[in-house]
């Protein structure tokens, strides 16, 4: 907790009151990590000076990862005391440093934003301490983790900058990158795997630009490993002479097998010419039998399409026959139809033409009844006019006679009246009825 906390006071007095420096928390980290990674000088040195009193070698370096912290942090003063305390520079960080070296972790999680003279003092003390500089870990080079620094261009310029024995070997096999059975020098590893263009999209020809993105480090990456006199290397272990499309500077064993390979092409290619004139030669003289078969059975065909043109006339002439007859017959049998069927329309118009006629004579008749009927109506309606007319007559005359009566009538009754007065009035005078009568008229003389 003291040396976490950069209490250097605290951490030597419980040095001196018997702590074991030794000691490992539940993460497996020492004392000594703690003080590197707080930076604390005074608590390295207290630690460190307790650990090696009496004896040079760190009996637990193994599990002590401090040199690797000092690295990370890229903290210059830690990683100078380490080294002269002999801390191993090639020994792998087991437990939070993935297996990687000292200077490995630097390269690999080192902040490559830090100032660039801090970065470059870090990273020459561990390439100068290190003594196996080709040291790979799960495949990458010292490169390699620098390229895939979060900030690979600072870092891989760092490190190519302090470290003159890396530059030297840029082009040697530990530093090609190994994915299956390709290998890929650094250029074409940055190209093929740090560009960030999709596979599908990036260029792999390696004299042109991987990609058009302005925010892609691959170029700046490829520019950088270039001025340092990187390679471009790319091919397939396992293809032998069929290598891939864009592969270049393949190692000698493969050049030989792609000249073995064009060789053998060539030979092949030989070999396939003459096969192919050989199978020309055959094929024309096969074609020239083919075309005598051909002629032959052209002039069978031609003489069994002869008879067979014979044939089809004879059968021809025969069917023309026979539809002439059946045509002959048809035309027959059409005009017989046609004769019949004028016949049954003639029956029909003079069937029609009686009908006709009954239908106009009986038309007449009942004309001529309902004409007969009409006059036998009128005239007795006339008679009955006449006679009512008569009647109506007669009626007035009655009625005329009736009324002369009844005036004859009146005046009679006037008259007798008269009389009577004058029948009383010559009673009176002594002149009787009969006398009376004779002198009016109305009775004769016997």
């Amino acid at each position: 907790m003291a040396a976490s906390l950069g209490r250097g006071e605290i951490v030597s007095k419980l040095l001196q009151k018997g702590a074991d420096p030794d000691v490992h928390d539940g993460t497996d980290r020492s004392p000594l990590e703690y003080a590197t990674m707080t930076g604390d000088i005074k608590s390295m040195g207290h630690i460190i000076q307790c650990k090696t009193n009496g004896n040079d070698i760190l009996n637990d370096e193994l599990l002590d990862e401090s040199l690797h912290v000092a690295a990370r942090n890229l903290d210059v003063a830690a990683i100078r005391m380490l080294l002269e305390h002999k801390f191993r520079t090639d020994l792998p960080g087991p437990i939070h440093s993935g297996g990687r070296t000292a200077l490995g972790e630097a390269c690999r999680m080192g902040d490559a934003t830090v100032d660039s003279s801090q970065l470059k003092k870090a990273l020459a003390l561990l390439c100068k301490a290190t003594a196996d500089l080709k040291v790979r870990t799960h495949g990458e080079s010292i490169v390699l983790l620098a390229l895939n620094n979060t900030s690979p261009i600072r870092m891989t310029a760092a490190l190519l900058a302090s470290c003159p024995a890396i530059r030297d070997g840029l082009n040697e096999s530990f530093n090609l990158f190994s994915k299956n059975s390709y290998r890929y020098s650094l250029t074409a590893y940055v190209r093929h795997f740090q560009c960030a263009e999709r596979r599908a999209q990036r260029s792999l020809d390696l004299s042109k630009r991987c990609c058009t993105r302005e925010a892609c480090d691959a170029p700046e990456l490829e520019r950088l490993l270039r001025t340092y006199g990187c390679q471009d290397r790319f091919w397939d272990a396992d293809a032998g002479a069929s290598q891939p499309t864009a592969y270049c500077n393949p190692p000698l064993v493969i050049v030989n097998a792609i000249k073995e390979g064009e060789a053998e092409r060539r030979a092949q290619a030989h070999k396939d010419q003459i096969q192919r004139e050989l199978d020309a030669a055959a094929e024309a003289e096969r074609k020239k039998e083919d075309d005598r078969l051909k002629r032959r059975q052209e002039e069978r065909a031609a003489e069994r399409r002869a008879v067979e043109e014979r044939a089809a006339a004879e059968v021809n002439a025969i069917e023309q026959r026979a539809r002439a007859e059946s045509m002959a017959q048809r035309r027959l049998a059409e005009a017989e139809a046609s004769r019949a069927e004028a016949e049954r329309r003639r029956e029909d118009t003079e069937y029609n033409i009686r009908k006709a006629r009954k239908r106009e004579e009986q038309d007449e008749k009942e004309r001529r009844e309902r004409e007969g009927n009409r006059r036998a109506e009128a005239t007795l309606r006339e008679r009955k006019n006449i006679q009512i007319d008569q009647k109506r007559k007669e009626s007035n005359l009655r009625k005329e006679t009736l009324r002369e009566e009844k005036k004859m009538l009146e005046e009679r009754r006037r008259l007798a009246d008269s009389m009577g007065g004058m029948f009383r009035e010559a009673q009176y005078a002594g002149v009787n009825k009969i006398s009376a009568g004779r002198v009016l008229g109305e009775i004769e003389d016997a």
